[in-house]
Parts: C-alpha cells; sequence; structure tokens
C-alpha cells in the first residue's frame, strides 16, 4: 500500500512539472513569472498550509526527538560532505554548493506530501516541525554563512540571520 502512494506522490509532483513545462512552452508562463508565484507560495500558500498543519496539533516529546533527529541528520551529512569535498579538491563555489545539496533536504515542498501519502495525514504536524525547526532553522543559521563561505562576499551577521528566521513566513505560521 505504501509503496502505491509513494508513486501517486511521485506522479503528482512529475504531473506539475509537466504542467509548468507545457504552460512555459506555449509562452503561457515565462521566465519573468518566476517571481511573483514564488512570493506567492511562499508567503501565502506555505504560511496557510503550515498553520493549518499545526493548528491544534501538540508539541509532544517525539516532536522534539525529531527535531533533534533533523539536526543530527544534518550534522553528519553535513561533516561527510565537508570530507568528501576536501578529498574530491572541489573548488569553493563546488564545494560550497555540494555540500549544502548533501545535507539539506527538501523537507517541505516535497517532504510534506510524501509524508502524508506514506504516513497519512496525522503525520503531517511532526513533517512541519522537522522542516520548519530542523531544515529551515539549519539553512538560515548554518547555510547561508557556509555560502559565504565558500563562495565569498558580505558575510551575514547575527542581527542579518535573525531578521531572515523572524521573517520567514513559514517559521511564522509554525509558532502562532
Amino acid at each position: 500500500m505504501a509503496l502505491s502512494a509513494l508513486a501517486q506522490a511521485i506522479l503528482g509532483f512529475v504531473a506539475i512539472v509537466c504542467v509548468g513545462a507545457v504552460l512555459r512552452a506555449a509562452g503561457i508562463v515565462k521566465r519573468e513569472d518566476a517571481r511573483p508565484l514564488n512570493a506567492v507560495i511562499i508567503y501565502v500558500g506555505l504560511p496557510a498550509f503550515v498553520f493549518g498543519a499545526v493548528h491544534g496539533a501538540e508539541l509532544t516529546v517525539d516532536a522534539f526527538r525529531l527535531i533533534a533527529l533533523s539536526w543530527l541528520v544534518f550534522a553528519v551529512l553535513f561533516g561527510l560532505a565537508l570530507l568528501l569535498a576536501r578529498l574530491l579538491r572541489l573548488r569553493p563555489e563546488r564545494a560550497g554548493g555540494f555540500v549544502l545539496a548533501a545535507s539539506l533536504g527538501n523537507t517541505g515542498f516535497i517532504g510534506y506530501p510524501l509524508t502524508a501519502a506514506l504516513l497519512g495525514a496525522g503525520a503531517v504536524p511532526l513533517a512541519v516541525f522537522y522542516d520548519v525547526f530542523g531544515t529551515v532553522l539549519q539553512l538560515v543559521l548554518v547555510g547561508f554563512p557556509t555560502t559565504r563561505r565558500f563562495v565569498g562576499g558580505e558575510r551575514f551577521s547575527k542581527r542579518g540571520l535573525l531578521r531572515e528566521l523572524a521573517t520567514f513566513p513559514a517559521l511564522i505560521a509554525a509558532v502562532v
């Protein structure tokens, strides 16, 4: 049963990508449309989904364990990816991208529907906690500074990182 649910979820993703490709090929959606579409998703759709998913959910010991597991998995993968990047002697910009891609998963946009398909709607609040208090915090607190370290450029201030967290719509929705 779980295999068919997984296949259905994956086929759903493939269908959405295909619809987007057709709309782009037909000229209905243009490259410049991506930014406003992403803004609607990030600032409206995602927070509404997160709020709906966690509203009324209990923050149990299991939720905190899952968040801790998220950080443990991230730390192990981050360390292994750093080691492998050094062993492969990757250029800094490639090493940074490799380390982040290897240690951070798409636990939101792909993780939520896969969790619902494989574990049921009751598991979605835990998936949201994993994503928001794990992956999102990892990206902002470790990923952004890591990117700057490998690529160079302006460093993030602690105030800037805190501002990113305080204004991230999904995090605000989860806390509320």
